[in-house]
């Protein structure tokens, strides 16, 4: 199916959903702030997008979560430089550790349970089109069991 996914409140162990947003400037009171907008229309060199993953599922130790990222993108690794006009409620950094490789952000949770939100910062930096791959999400140590978020073609003009 090429439908859209929703996390499913303890249906299934484990689940795992992908969202992107656009940062979109604005001046106030002498400083640029963000507001933070569901990515709509044409992508182009030099935006930002927030990523936001949601991980559900009953409760478990040592996941590993990873989201592949565009090939046109880069990591902002000073997500705490971007202050947002109104900062949502999921945006937090509850995790027990975060790498960013060339290729894909690595999220750590050494205790899960319930919902979880994780974010990061993107800049676009090539034009193209691009098929990111899902999302994954699994317990370190149990690999038979995981979980896969949709996949996404971005086009950057």
């Amino acid at each position: 199916s090429s439908e859209k996914h929703l996390v499913q409140n303890n249906s299934l162990s484990l689940n795992i959903v992908r969202d992107y947003f656009r940062l979109s400037p604005e001046q106030s009171g002498g400083k640029i702030v963000y507001s933070l907008d569901p990515l709509q229309g044409d992508l182009h060199v030099g935006d930002i997008l927030a990523v936001r993953v949601t991980v559900s599922g009953s409760e478990w130790r040592y996941l590993l979560m990873e989201d592949p990222i565009p090939a046109g993108a880069e990591f902002i690794q000073r997500d705490d430089l971007y202050e947002l006009k109104q900062r949502p409620s999921w945006w937090q950094s509850w995790f027990s550790r975060r790498e960013f490789h060339d290729d894909r952000a690595a999220i750590f949770q050494t205790y899960s349970t319930g919902t979880h939100e994780y974010t990061y910062l993107l800049k676009i930096v090539n034009p193209g089109k691009f098929q990111v791959s899902p999302a994954m999400v699994q317990p370190m140590y149990q690999p038979s069991v995981q979980a896969t978020s949709d996949a996404v073609t971005l086009e950057v003009k």
